[in-house]
């Protein structure tokens, strides 16, 4: 299928959770809405803007906004590997300790990779360095904001 659908449990409370088969995002959304927002963030983020406003000459902007949109492009892919490789250890049955690497919430992914995949000494220095990552970026957005 041309959109994947969602996997949320069916809709029993009146709440906004969607029943499966329901595809996440409409066909028709992805021609016109995504085209829309995806202009407004590649316009408007700060990171980008900034390169192309402090360039020396037109040129410089050109590649100063093209290297900050593929760092942003490369940063996308890195989040998203571990999701993948963690449904790939799922559905090949991959043994790890012992036992098979299974997942029972998708939100799980990431810290039930990182406990199997990590020796036990070094978490809590990647919680550190996880830590820090996000205290870097929070600080980041506030630099920028100002």
């Amino acid at each position: 299928p041309l959109v994947a659908t969602s996997m949320r449990l069916p809709q029993t409370d009146g709440s906004l959770i969607r029943e499966s088969g329901v595809p996440s995002v409409p066909w028709h959304v992805t021609l016109t809405g995504l085209f829309l927002s995806n202009m407004y963030y590649w316009s408007t983020d700060t990171v980008i803007v900034q390169r192309v406003l402090a360039a020396e000459s037109l040129s410089h902007g050109q590649k100063g906004m093209l290297f900050a949109a593929s760092m942003k492009v490369v940063g996308f892919t890195f989040l998203c590997m571990p999701g993948i490789i963690g449904i790939m250890m799922v559905k090949g049955a991959v043994v790890v300790n012992g036992t098979v690497f299974k997942v029972d919430q998708p939100d799980e992914v990431y810290p039930r990779m990182v406990e199997a995949l990590m020796p036990k000494w070094s978490l809590g220095f990647f919680c550190a360095v996880l830590l820090g990552s996000v205290l870097t970026t929070y600080n980041a957005a506030l630099n920028s904001a100002c």
